[in-house]
């Protein structure tokens, strides 16, 4: 059995032009930071924060995370869990069956009260579609998420995601449409993890959920061809909506 390899920590803080970082030890020899703009303490304008280790290529990313300002950021995972009033995580999986292109996106929610506890509750089913698949699941289901009785505006949302990791900061910043016509909503945070990491992090573990049991899901739907009619090529991926399959208690 191999040794674990060294986690690191990246934190990288973005500040506007004129602004500068001041950065503080205290007693118990813990730094802390500062943006200064005139003398005066402000915002980031957002801060990074990557947990990965060091191979041979390149660096593994195990999780990526996002703060919009100072005032969120935390180094310890189970804080931004809690700062979420609803966390899911959500992956794709993609097979040929019955001569057609079947993709299944599965949904893990987290709970944000500190529990930490976490359940698949959705499935989505659809075909081929021209770009990833991935982008648009992650479309279906906030739109999904935000018809639901419980949905409000003014509350904090994360999804976790697996994919375009050099996307996700264009889709955070609402530079870059999820898919389609659809910005990330504002209330709206995406978060990077690796779905091959599940013993990681809490973000990783919800992940390889989704990811476990989508290739469960595809395994079942395969074992009749009469399901084939669920996964023909989408032809108009604007109007196009996906079978939803419940899994369990929908937390949404």
């Amino acid at each position: 059995m191999t040794d674990k390899k060294p986690r690191k920590l990246a934190i990288n803080i973005h500040i506007n032009q004129g602004e500068s970082i001041d950065g503080i030890w205290d007693e118990k020899q813990r730094l802390s930071f500062r943006i200064l703009r005139d003398e005066k303490v402000v915002s980031a304008k957002k801060i990074q924060a990557t947990t990965y280790y060091e191979r041979s290529k390149k660096p593994k990313v195990l999780n990526q995370l996002e703060f919009r300002r100072s005032s969120e950021f935390t180094v310890n995972h189970d804080n931004v869990v809690t700062g979420y009033s609803q966390l899911w995580a959500i992956d794709t999986n993609r097979r040929e069956l019955f001569r057609q292109i079947a993709n299944v996106s599965v949904v893990t929610v987290c709970s944000t009260d500190g529990s930490n506890d976490y359940y698949p509750v959705l499935a989505m089913v659809f075909g081929e579609v021209v770009g990833n698949p991935e982008l648009y699941a992650w479309r279906r289901f906030i739109e999904f998420a935000q018809t639901t009785p419980r949905y409000d505006a003014q509350h904090r949302y994360g999804l976790v995601v697996d994919s375009e990791f050099s996307l996700i900061p264009s889709l955070n910043s609402r530079e870059r449409a999820v898919h389609g016509h659809l910005m990330l909503p504002a209330n709206w945070t995406l978060i990077y993890a690796s779905s091959d990491s599940g013993k990681e992090d809490i973000f990783n573990r919800i992940l390889a959920k989704s990811d476990k049991v989508s290739t469960s899901v595809l395994d079942s739907i395969a074992a009749s061809e009469a399901n084939a009619k669920h996964w023909l090529p989408i032809t108009d991926e604007e109007q196009h909506q996906p079978l939803f399959v419940w899994l369990g208690k929908f937390d949404g």
